[in-house]
């Protein structure tokens, strides 16, 4: 493991701006993983966590490959943040945390996810699939997402968009729907 001194501004520079797509993805996912490890211990108020949602939708409109997009503002696994961590481990504490994050990206982005999921659908490109059906995964608290989820589960013309959109409608609160599915 490789280990920089790079400040917390020059992590939020390179995630937003760096050339090297590959430094980019590495500089979001140091960032979110390190918020992340910081809320399990101090839970963050809503206003912390802007200086992340302003890089995350900075990488949204980077132009990278749409699948480093996805992978780079996907919140690291309760599973990873559980590795990192040295000494007694709350698996509460850590579903909390990413909960609260995971909230705070679905509320303020809603409207970026609406923009990419209709920007990419439908698709046959893997990169630009992958990143539609993140999209729609971080859109399912909402009914609109469970729509768009329903209307890909019936329409998919393949098993990749069919699997994301059932996967997706697992996780909608609408027990109703998840049944359906």
């Amino acid at each position: 493991k490789l280990q920089f001194n790079y400040s917390f501004e020059d992590l939020l520079f390179l995630a937003s701006h760096d050339p090297n797509e590959f430094n980019r993805w590495d500089a979001a996912q140091t960032l979110l993983k390190q918020k992340l490890l910081a809320d399990i211990t101090h839970p963050s108020t809503e206003e912390a966590y802007e200086p992340y949602l302003a890089m995350i939708e900075a990488i949204l409109h980077s132009g990278c490959d749409e699948g480093l997009i996805a992978e780079a503002v996907s919140l690291p696994s309760e599973r990873i943040l559980t590795e990192l961590i040295e000494g007694p481990i709350d698996p509460d504490a850590i579903h909390k945390a990413r909960e609260s994050f995971k909230s705070a990206i679905e509320q303020r982005l809603k409207p970026s996810w609406l923009t990419v999921y209709h920007t990419y659908h439908p698709t046959s490109h893997p990169s630009e699939r992958r990143l539609k059906n993140f999209a729609l995964h971080q859109l399912m608290k909402s009914l609109e997402g469970e729509f768009l989820a329903l209307k890909q589960l019936k329409e998919a013309a393949d098993m990749t968009d069919q699997s994301a959109a059932f996967s997706a409608l697992l996780q909608s609160e609408n027990e109703e729907l998840r049944r359906h599915a």
